[in-house]
Formats: C-alpha cells, structure tokens, sequence
C-alpha cells in the first residue's frame, strides 16, 4: 500500500477527472485497511479495542466520503456541457486543491483533539484519532500539492502553405 501511494501515477494526460477517481481510489484503500486493521484490534486488551474502534469509525466516515466523492464528481460531470473545457478544469482544480487545503488544517485539529485525549486519560482513543489525523494530513497535503495541471486542447495545426507554381517559361 505504501509504495502505491507514493508512486504519483499522473502523467501530463490527466485530468483531473482523472486525478480525482485517483485520489478516491486510495481513500478507498485506505479505508478498507482501517476497517480490517480495525476489526483485529477489536480482540485485543481495552486499548487496543479502543484504538480499533476509532479505526472502523474513520474508516466508515472515509467510505461516505469516498462515496459522495465519486457521486459528486460524477454529477458534475454529467451536468457540464464540456466537462473538458480548459476553464473547467481548471475550476475543478482550484476547487479540489482548496478542499483538500481546509481538510488539512482540520486534520491538524484532529491529531492535537488525539494528543489531548491521550495525556486526559484515554489512550487507546487519542492514538486511533492521532494516527488517523496524521495519516489523513499526510494524504490531504501530498494531493492537494500535486494536481494535474489544467490541460489545454491541442493546438490546432497550422495551415499548409503550398509550395509557389512554376511558371511556365517560353522559349
């Protein structure tokens, strides 16, 4: 997973269309590790359990996410007459760097609310929000700092200039 999501699969053809379902795919992935990573700590001692439920509860929030993501996405698409258009991207964007620029300052909240309950007594509950918080912070950060750029449509070929006539000469 880890090498997955370091390697940046975007090539100077994506859109951000593309970027997006990119970005939801691993917030899928990671959701689904939370959720199974989740379920063993439910077996073990009271903090593990508690640092478990913290877990499947991040993941489930991930999940709607990830889903009003993709159905978000999809809507607008749909109901663009040129969802291509160059300053349509480019407000898909601006937008989508913005989102993910505000939940990074609010994954920061999220790791110091984990600090705080950690040094209040509940351990097993501060650690699951703190490695959540970071992780997200860490996913938020890398792909707001790394969209594709707006892609121009091709330019269109310039007109062939012909080649001048010989004249004709007399002799």
């Amino acid at each position: 997973f880890v090498s997955h999501f370091g390697e940046l699969e975007k090539d100077s053809a994506m859109t951000i269309w593309q970027y997006q379902r990119q970005l939801i795919r691993r917030l899928l992935q990671w959701s689904l590790f939370s959720l199974g990573v989740g379920g063993v700590l439910m077996l073990g001692r009271r903090f593990w359990r508690d640092v478990g439920k913290q877990f499947i509860g991040w993941a489930l929030i991930d999940l709607l996410i990830a889903y009003l993501g993709i159905r978000g996405s999809a809507q607008r698409r749909a109901e663009l007459p040129d969802p291509d258009a160059p300053e349509v991207l480019e407000s898909e964007t601006r937008n989508l760097r913005y989102l993910l620029e505000v939940n990074t300052l609010l994954d920061v909240v999220y790791m110091f609310a984990g600090r705080w309950l950690i040094r209040r007594g509940s351990p097993g509950t501060g650690w699951g929000i703190l490695i959540q918080g970071t992780f997200l912070f860490l996913f938020d950060l890398f792909h707001a700092g790394n969209p594709p750029a707006p892609q121009l449509p091709p330019p269109k070929p310039a007109p062939k200039k012909r080649a001048p006539r010989k004249r004709k000469t007399e002799e």
